[in-house]
């Protein structure tokens, strides 16, 4: 489990001994299921394992004994313990297998059901196993951790050919492809030649200057570099937190850069530094 979900492994080896061997055998079930679709180059493969892993958990959740997997055979207790419910379960899967889709989502309302399918599921199931009811905040942080991992993955996914975006085109997979992004469309309603309004520039209150120092590293990029922390750009010197000179550099937003991609095993695919889930999780 370390090795195929090291994220999900860490936050179960924080919780309660008790809750941790609850967790760990639906963690690891889940990165099986998230791997399924990509173990090899032929789609028809990962389907048929993916309806291994559907009729597999069906019959947990009914009661039967598990067939002989190691992971099925660990998290037959722990459905049977928290009653966890076969449609979760089978809601999961389905989304999972539009994973290898070629084509686009049709709409927003496509990408949300992935998103529920994928990531929101898997909160719920979690929670569940735990004894707790899964209320809209986890399940909103469940839908907030899918769409920024399925944001991670766009590079890797376009270069295998997948465009999990509505609105997408086979024109945009080359940029996808080398982690860059298409040009924004004209704002609708603004004349042609007029500027777009600034935004104003502003530290994580509304209105108020970045605090001297700045803040860290992850929060300047989650904040899409409001803040440019200690170091700006240009020699690395300390950011003024007062509004800059007319003519200075503007501080534009701290883009991460992958070091490369690879597959995920959380539940997605995602660079292979640091974190690892969504078309995964």
């Amino acid at each position: 489990m370390a090795r195929a979900d090291p994220d999900r492994f860490l936050s179960a080896m924080s919780a309660p001994p008790g809750a941790r061997a609850r967790l760990l055998p639906l963690y690891a079930a889940l990165a099986e299921i998230a791997r399924a679709p990509w173990v090899s180059q032929d789609p028809t493969i990962g389907l048929m394992r993916l309806q291994f892993w559907d009729d597999a958990l069906a019959g947990l959740c009914a009661g039967q004994p598990p067939p002989p997997h190691p992971v099925l055979r660990a998290l037959a207790p722990v459905i049977a313990g928290a009653a966890l419910p076969a449609a979760d379960f089978a809601a999961l899967i389905a989304a999972r297998r539009r994973d290898r889709d070629p084509e686009p989502p049709a709409d927003d309302a496509a990408l949300d059901a992935y998103l529920h399918g994928t990531a929101v599921v898997p909160m719920r199931l979690a929670a569940r196993a735990l004894g707790a009811a899964a209320d809209a905040a986890a399940e909103g942080l469940g839908h907030a951790m899918g769409a920024a991992n399925l944001m991670r993955a766009l590079p890797e996914l376009a270069r295998r050919g997948v465009l999990p975006l509505p609105g997408t085109a086979p024109a945009d997979r080359a940029a996808l492809a080398e982690g860059r992004t298409t040009p924004r469309p004209v704002a609708r309603g603004r004349p042609p030649g007029r500027p777009r309004a600034r935004a104003p520039r502003a530290g994580p209150g509304r209105g108020t200057p970045c605090p001297r120092g700045g803040p860290s590293r992850p929060a300047r990029r989650l904040a899409g570099g409001l803040c440019a922390g200690p170091r700006a750009r240009g020699g690395g010197r300390a950011a003024r937190s007062g509004p800059r000179k007319r003519g200075a550099p503007a501080l534009g937003p701290a883009v991460a850069q992958p070091a490369g991609p690879g597959l995920s095993r959380s539940g997605g695919l995602w660079p292979r530094r640091g974190l690892r889930d969504i078309w995964g999780g």
